[in-house]
């Protein structure tokens, strides 16, 4: 049998066996038997209250209409007759991802019970106990129409297009953080030994705008200090370049002729670590050197561990593969998208960054004033901004939860319903009515997962769509993406607020929706059958009160 998510191969056996349980129940203790007697005593009751005079051929018939129509109900979509094996319990999986040739690629993937690639496989042995050898079983009519759903479904959501998975990207890149302690370590120490100092000292200094270059003119540059990779620190003269580690750094060698000032030269063969410059730090050499030593910068490390640890692109639709493939034309250099991912990275510090600048700012009592005020302002628009990517932080991890339980909560709403069909079933007298009504209430139930897939493709797309506009310019796409500081962040926001909407209002309309329909379908149905039974019934007493007559005749003559 096919179902429709991974947790949903273990409630589907769950589901069938406590359904073949319930209805175990009703038929050992005859409680089946009492919407017969119902229906009899009903059908008895109408016939006499009827203003047409019906024979009691004509009561049979009736009769025997309503309990053949019970009893075809019972045998096809009550009585569990069909084995539902769960070693052939199947959910085939689409997913999009990135190949290696940088192109959207559709895999199709069959997960099977026991094999579903998730935790939820531990459950197997528990399973495997509760069957205690039992295979459980459904209805004839159920497990068609299970199967039929189920492959309407999938084909609906097959044949959405391919594109990428934008949302997921910017979840998973807000979760972002430091788990090497010595790396975090060393990122406090570089905000306190540089970026601290150097925020202090343009704080103080209160440089004119006719000084600025022309690129952090206009409020831009308090942009651009905000973080420890500041562009200003590190070409200013007399910021990154002369400011210094306090401490050892253990990835820079001590160097007599830079570090004796700091501290005297440790015994031959004893690696104490260096005291670089910020500049040195940052980037891997000195403000008046070249390139040589970059990977010991404390920015390539940093890069380093978010790409291979943090952000692994080792499957299609992982986070950094959605990065990689995204980020390739969306900044104007490959420095500017590394800038992007460690301003995310550092998303996860906030608390400790904004106590550091707090002290800064107590330092030096009101002597900053209002450029402090900048300052602060614009580290906590950057920290405090969504994980770059979706416009809030909060809001990302929240669109991003409700599209992980979304499956959760399908599946066990049709646990529910398909634990409590036998009960369904015998209050609705095994109508055809109810049995029509509850089916179109399955469907529903199950075509809400293409509702999930179509709610996950339009986030996607409206969010490729708004930040297109931010192609080669990663200022523009910086402002884009950091909420409460440019219309687009408000409109990101509001994508995140219908994506939700989308997931909870739009399942529960379409199955209000054809609920309606279900039920009036049932009713017409009902109808058509009772209609034809009572005009036959009606034709027979009208032909036993004819046969009266014509008796009634001859006799008198």
């Amino acid at each position: 049998m096919p179902v429709g998510s991974t947790i949903e191969l273990y409630t589907t056996i769950l589901s069938w066996i406590l359904y073949d349980a319930i209805w175990g129940i009703l038929a050992y203790t005859g409680l089946i038997l009492v919407p017969f007697i119902i229906t009899i005593v009903n059908v008895v009751i109408e016939t006499r209250d009827s203003a047409q005079e019906i024979s009691a051929e004509g009561l049979i018939r009736i009769l025997e209409t309503r309990i053949y129509i019970m009893i075809g109900v019972v045998l096809f979509a009550a009585q569990p007759l069909i084995n539902v094996n769960p070693s052939k319990t199947t959910y085939t999986q689409y997913r999009c991802g990135v190949t290696s040739s940088k192109s959207l690629t559709k895999t199709m993937t069959e997960l099977a019970y026991g094999d579903s690639k998730s935790t939820l496989d531990k459950s197997t042995g528990t399973f495997a106990v509760m069957l205690n050898g039992r295979t459980p079983r459904a209805p004839i009519w159920w497990y068609l129409v299970t199967k039929l759903n189920h492959a309407i479904t999938q084909t609906a959501r097959q044949e959405l297009p391919c594109q990428a998975d934008l949302r997921t990207m910017g979840a998973g890149l807000s979760k972002l953080n430091i788990a090497d302690k010595a790396l975090k370590d060393e990122l406090k120490d570089f905000y306190k030994d540089c970026w601290q100092p150097a925020a202090n000292q343009f704080a103080r200094e209160r440089i004119p705008e006719d000084d600025l270059p022309t690129k952090f003119k206009g409020g831009a540059v308090y942009d651009d200090i905000t973080w420890p990779g500041s562009e200003f620190f590190i070409n200013r003269s007399g910021y990154y370049d002369t400011l210094r580690a306090t401490a050892a750094v253990p990835a820079f060698p001590y160097e007599s002729l830079r570090d004796s000032v700091k501290a005297p030269e440790p015994p031959t063969g004893v690696d104490t670590g260096g005291y670089p410059t910020c500049h040195e730090w940052w980037l891997g050499y000195p403000a008046d050197g070249v390139s040589f030593d970059s990977d010991k910068g404390f920015r390539e490390r940093m890069l380093t561990y978010i790409k291979n640890d943090a952000i692994p692109d080792d499957s299609e639709d992982s986070t950094g593969a959605w990065w990689k493939f995204w980020a390739e034309d969306k900044f104007a250099t490959a420095g500017d998208a590394d800038d992007a991912l460690i301003k995310t990275t550092l998303n996860a510090e906030s608390e400790e960054i904004q106590l550091e600048l707090t002290n800064g700012a107590s330092e030096y009592g009101g002597v900053m004033g209002s450029t402090t005020d900048h300052v602060l302002r614009g580290m906590r628009s950057l920290i405090g901004g969504a994980g770059l990517l979706i416009g809030g932080a909060k809001k990302a991890v929240e669109v991003e939860m409700v599209r992980q339980v979304a499956p959760m909560v399908q599946s066990m709403v049709l646990l529910i319903f398909t634990v409590g069909l036998p009960l369904l079933l015998a209050i609705g007298s095994f109508s055809l009515k109810n049995m029509i009504a509850l089916t179109l209430l399955q469907f529903s139930i199950i075509f809400w997962g293409f509702l999930f897939a179509l709610a996950a493709w339009l986030d996607n797309f409206l969010l490729s769509g708004l930040w297109s506009g931010a192609d080669k310019n990663a200022n523009m796409l910086m402002d884009t993406l950091m909420p409460n500081t440019s219309g687009v962040g408000t409109q990101i926001l509001a994508i995140s607020w219908v994506t939700w909407m989308l997931y909870t209002l739009a399942p529960l309309a379409f199955t209000y929706c054809l609920g309606v329909i279900g039920i009036k379908a049932g009713s017409l149905a009902t109808n058509a059958i009772n209609s034809s039974s009572n005009e036959i019934s009606g034709q027979s007493g009208a032909g036993v009160g004819v046969a009266q007559k014509i008796i009634t005749k001859g006799k008198g003559k």
